[in-house]
């Protein structure tokens, strides 16, 4: 008799729940050395320019009482034995599709600002895409692996003005997967009910997630690594998740805008 697969219960986390990135102060993201690290002294030095300390406003920020330091309570009951519990860390959340490989069974919870399900594409259209951070839900939906999917947006995207309103549209079924999802605005402990991870799995998205977050970041994934047989893509190290941005580099970025703004008017 044929053995029957366990289900793969995952949850999926993207530390950028916890950071709020407002449209106004934002220069564009892309998943690319150059936005994971360069990127962030000019945004923060444009911003600097207008008055605006961007580590006051992109700083890690609760959702409903829910943070990096009080996951872990928060799971308590929630995760599988240690002996039986897989965690990855990594940078791209395109990494879980591969951290999944050969799982056909699974039940997940993300935990995201972004739905990654594709965007600007027919859904019918993902199973043939290259996998990557935007589409990576909407390839396992579609290849007919997810038997229940959970999407928690942050608490932060209920203002759509302000941070755009992609949480809302998929809500409202504005995307062709949405109905396959269960869908909230704000961490609530019932979206754990029935589940007992067998995977857990934490990307950073540096490209939305700014280096002075790096250290509530590396933090986790060292809690989180203590829980089971963990693995790290991208990383090699703790040492190596946390990016420098020295502050007097921000301020002579700062400057030179201001003058560029001044010569200009």
């Amino acid at each position: 008799m044929a053995r029957r697969r366990q289900t793969a219960q995952v949850l999926s986390i993207d530390f950028d729940f916890w950071v709020p990135d407002p449209l106004e102060l934002d220069m564009g993201h892309r998943e690319a050395k150059f936005f994971i690290d360069a990127m962030w002294g000019l945004r923060a030095g444009q911003a600097l320019a207008r008055g605006v300390d961007l580590r006051e406003v992109m700083k890690v920020e609760s959702s409903n009482g829910l943070l990096p330091s009080t996951l872990l309570s928060a799971l308590k009951g929630h995760l599988a034995s240690p002996q039986k519990l897989k965690i990855a860390i990594a940078e791209s959340h395109a990494s879980l599709y591969y951290f999944l490989e050969g799982e056909t069974d699974i039940e997940m919870v993300n935990l995201d600002a972004h739905h990654d399900c594709g965007y600007q594409i027919a859904a019918d259209k993902l199973p043939d895409c290259e996998v990557d951070c935007g589409n990576w839900a909407g390839k396992l939906v579609m290849e007919g692996r997810v038997k229940k999917h959970i999407q928690v947006f942050p608490t932060w995207k209920r203002d759509s003005d302000k941070y755009g309103g992609e949480a809302w549209e998929f809500m409202k079924g504005g995307h062709p997967l949405a109905s396959k999802a269960r869908c909230l605005i704000g961490w609530k402990p019932s979206v754990l009910e029935g589940f007992k991870f067998t995977h857990v799995f934490l990307c950073r998205s540096g490209a939305w997630v700014p280096p002075w977050a790096d250290p509530a970041f590396t933090t986790l994934a060292m809690c989180l690594s203590h829980q089971g047989s963990a693995s790290m893509y991208t990383f090699k190290t703790f040492a190596d998740m946390v990016r420098v941005l020295k502050w007097k580099y921000v301020e002579a970025k700062a400057k030179m805008y201001k003058q560029l703004h001044e010569g200009l008017k």
